[in-house]
């Protein structure tokens, strides 16, 4: 800024050079005060256009968003490590840094993490586990016990698991209900009850000792009108379903 001189006439006594003076003091104050508004006014200006700007919030974003949203700030996107997240949707960010609301320089990156979506759990194998085992396994992997039904096997004992739902090692979310198959075992081998009623004893005793069928129990009473050792009854009755560990009952005449 140039440079201002004011010439002082010291002509026209002493009420002229009191009414100079003051001109000269008013003059120079206002061109003071110009002078100071023209700096601020510049400042100001020149700070705004250089001022940091503030990070928006790209919460729940996809990251073309983001970086439209960031780039009209002008900031920059820098994608970090992927991680879970129950809230946000897979593939939208979860977390950024710096965090929404903080003053960053132009052109620098604003980082962000992109949601995996719901923790993921392991579904445990429980193939050949009794129950207790399989419940304590699916506990541990933050799952539920679900249906537990039974059906007969050959392959498998007795209360062990034969299948499951969902199979194992399959990536699920906390809490998921696995349900178990487990095997009642093998059903015994099965006969039909011969009619022994009214046959005699003796002639069926050899057949006993070599089929299926073993008597577990004979007894006798007196039957009128009926020759001594004659089947007059049994248990179970003749066409039951029978297997070789039933108890068989004949009752002989005397």
């Amino acid at each position: 800024m140039g440079t201002f001189r004011i010439r002082w006439n010291r002509r026209g006594g002493r009420s002229a050079s009191r009414l100079s003076r003051g001109l000269y003091y008013l003059v120079t104050a206002a061109l003071l005060g110009a002078t100071f508004a023209f700096a601020a006014t510049a400042t100001f200006l020149i700070a705004s256009s250089a001022a940091d700007p503030a990070v928006p919030d790209l919460t729940s974003l996809e990251l073309e968003a983001a970086e439209a949203l960031l780039g009209g700030v002008g900031l920059r996107l820098a994608v970090g490590q992927a991680r879970f997240d129950d809230q946000i949707p897979e593939g939208r960010i979860v977390f950024q840094k710096p965090p929404p609301g903080s003053f960053f320089k132009r052109g620098r990156s604003v980082q962000v993490f992109r949601s995996l979506g719901p923790t993921r759990r392991v579904v445990p194998r429980l193939e050949g586990s009794t129950l207790t085992e399989a419940r304590r396994q699916i506990e541990a992997a933050e799952l539920t016990v679900g249906r537990v039904a039974e059906v007969e096997s050959d392959t498998y004992l007795a209360g062990r698991v034969i299948a499951q739902s969902p199979v194992a090692y399959t990536e699920t979310v906390p809490e998921t209900s696995v349900s178990v198959l487990l095997s009642a075992g093998s059903e015994p081998e099965s006969f039909v009850m011969p009619d022994f009623i009214g046959r005699r004893y003796g002639d069926i005793a050899d057949d006993l000792s070599r089929g299926a069928v073993r008597v577990r129990d004979v007894r006798s009473v007196p039957y009128r009108g009926v020759p001594a050792g004659i089947v007059v009854d049994q248990v179970p009755a003749a066409g039951a379903k029978v297997s070789r560990t039933d108890r068989i009952v004949l009752t002989l005449s005397r």
